[in-house]
């Protein structure tokens, strides 16, 4: 019993080592930022639980899947917004913007805006919410200020900056704008966008808009209903 016992210790201890080193290295600002509960918590258990490790040797030598999380990523989105936002790439007086993956469903759209236009329904938000200088708002107004004025080739924008589907769910509403559905293979008069909202549902409320063939081109989320269900 006592010589179990110092292989549990012994086995806790190298495991300890092993992930205080990939927690010192390996992790950086942003996971601490945003996951440091669900890092202690994994730390802890990992330690308590190393033999069920046994089960996946992999793991005792590369943690570093443990520290991940499993479903939404904030530390790495905001790490790569902050590389983004270092190294922007060229901006047009022409603006490219594809959302493919919205909230819940993949969209079809390919819309090309007006540098001018973008810019001018982006500073009457800003004008309006100071604090959205702080989220993607800020980053679009820093590269659009930075465009090349004298370029009229088409520039894509950044799917990174999620936070763009708001500008162009606006520009389109508004008229502004070219449309192109990647389904249909063919322009879309934007007079024919069919706007397919959902308002007042428990969860996710979406405005959506879908070209003539009902193929989704833009799904952007406006706001979310918790409801309590009553107990019978």
């Amino acid at each position: 019993m006592a010589i179990l016992c110092d292989v549990y210790l012994l086995g806790m201890l190298a495991v300890s080592l092993r992930l205080l080193y990939v927690m010192l290295f390996n992790l950086d600002r942003y996971d601490y930022r945003y996951n440091r509960v669900d890092i202690a918590v994994v730390f802890i258990l990992s330690n308590v639980l190393w033999p069920l490790f046994l089960r996946k040797p992999r793991l005792l030598f590369s943690p570093e899947d443990l520290f991940k999380p499993e479903f939404f990523d904030m530390a790495a989105i905001t790490r790569n917004k902050d590389k983004l936002f270092e190294n922007v790439p060229l901006c047009t007086n022409t603006i490219l913007y594809r959302q493919g993956i919205g909230r819940c469903s993949t969209t079809y759209g390919e819309f090309v805006f007006d540098a001018d236009d973008v810019e001018e329904v982006l500073n009457n938000k800003l004008v309006k919410n100071k604090h959205l200088y702080s989220n993607d708002e800020g980053a679009i107004a820093f590269w659009l200020n930075r465009r090349d004025k004298s370029n009229n080739t088409v520039c894509e924008a950044p799917r990174l900056w999620s936070r763009f589907s708001l500008l162009a769910d606006e520009l389109l509403r508004a008229g502004m704008g070219s449309v192109r559905c990647v389904e249909c293979e063919m322009s879309i008069d934007i007079k024919t966008l069919v706007k397919n909202d959902t308002s007042g549902n428990p969860g996710w409320n979406f405005n959506k808009l879908e070209c003539p063939n009902k193929h989704l081109l833009l799904e952007v989320e406006t706001m979310h209903i918790l409801m309590r269900k009553d107990s019978e």
